[in-house]
C-alpha cells in the first residue's frame, strides 16, 4: 500500500517522494441502466501529494525526461516498491 515516506531512488537520489496521502469516496460515479448512480463503497479515490524532482526546459517542467508536469496531464510514477499509474497532476507548485 502506498505510504507518506515511500520514495523513488534514481542513481542514488530521491526522485519521487511521498508527503500527504488522502482517502476519499470516488468521485466517478456508476450509472446503472435507470441512469441511478451505483453505491461503489469498494472503490476508494486516493489524492497523493508528491515531491518530484523535475527538469524546466523553457518555462515548462519534466518528469523523467519525457512526462510534462502541468495541471491536468496525467503522468506515471515509478516508485521503489511500486508503480503509481495515470495520476492527474491537479496542481503544480516550485519549490527552489
Amino acid at each position: 500500500s502506498i505510504k507518506v515516506g515511500d520514495v523513488y531512488t534514481d542513481h542514488g537520489s530521491t526522485s519521487v517522494k511521498v508527503i500527504d496521502k488522502k482517502i476519499l469516496p470516488p468521485e466517478e460515479k456508476t450509472l446503472n441502466t435507470n441512469w441511478e448512480a451505483l453505491n461503489r463503497r469498494i472503490f476508494w479515490d486516493i489524492d497523493i501529494t508528491l515531491d518530484l524532482v523535475v527538469d524546466e526546459r523553457d518555462g515548462k517542467y519534466f518528469f523523467s525526461f519525457l512526462q510534462p508536469v502541468k495541471v491536468g496531464n496525467v503522468i506515471f510514477v515509478p516508485m521503489d516498491k511500486y508503480n503509481l499509474y495515470d495520476l492527474r497532476v491537479k496542481r503544480v507548485e516550485s519549490i527552489e
